[in-house]
């Protein structure tokens, strides 16, 4: 039974309209869309914040709750427009993309590469809302075709060459500094499951751009294979020490 007084975050009210969206092409057609086209419009009526960009939080009577603005949330957002648009064929999908990518480089786009973590500003820097935006522009791409979205994508893959991938060590880092230095060793954390997650998104994007991804995928697939297993259960640890 939902707790009906609790705020209801962005971040969950994308997930649903890409949850509901991707049902509908699979074939559940009428409750499915309905469900997706009445979960868009409520998210871009309720959570877009006059400076642009997706807020936080709202209460249940649709009153803003917590501004901040995470890059984290823009990506499922991004999803949630690609999905919403290829199950309805809503252009107005298309416009919110825009909107929020403007919003995402103005607000958010660090000098450094990539983005900030969010508004206010604070540390560490994280691979992981970049993870999901690479998911986001491929996503758009997909959906749209337009090759910005596949640039914006290349940007990216970038950042996981240069900064967040150790080819060396087959090891993924998750948090930096705001000049992207990895944390020292003994405060880092690494986490398997996102291993496994860039093992899919470089299939995607090799798919994408007909670029060669294996000698990254089966890297991280090893380091998962030798450390990021419970033994015991056959389960992923949620997280390990570099």
């Amino acid at each position: 039974t939902p707790l009906a007084s609790q705020d209801r975050r962005v971040l969950v009210q994308a997930r649903q309209v890409y949850v509901f969206s991707h049902a509908a092409l699979l074939g559940w057609k009428g409750p499915a869309l309905d469900r997706a086209r009445a979960a868009f419009a409520r998210m871009t009526q309720v959570y877009w914040r006059k400076e642009g960009g997706f807020r936080f939080s709202a209460a249940p009577d649709g009153t803003a709750r917590d501004d901040r603005l995470r890059t984290y949330d823009q990506a499922f957002v991004l999803l949630a427009c690609a999905w919403y648009f290829r199950a309805s064929a809503d252009k107005t999908a298309l416009d919110w993309a825009e909107r929020t990518l403007e919003a995402l480089d103005r607000l958010l786009a660090h000098p450094q590469g990539g983005y900030r973590d969010g508004l206010p500003d604070h540390a560490p820097r994280r691979q992981n809302p970049h993870m999901h935006l690479l998911e986001a522009m491929l996503a758009l791409h997909e959906a749209f075709g337009l090759p910005v979205y596949l640039e914006r994508a290349g940007a990216l893959m970038a950042l996981f060459t240069d900064r967040f991938f150790d080819a060396k060590t087959g090891l993924l880092h998750e948090e930096f500094d705001g000049d992207w230095r990895r944390l020292a060793p003994d405060t880092a954390r690494l986490e398997p499951g996102h291993h496994c997650e860039w093992i899919w998104l470089l299939g995607e994007y090799a798919r994408a751009t007909g670029e060669d991804q294996s000698l990254a995928q089966r890297s991280l697939a090893t380091t998962v294979a030798r450390f990021g297993i419970d033994e015991t259960d056959g389960l992923l640890w949620d997280g390990i020490t570099p």
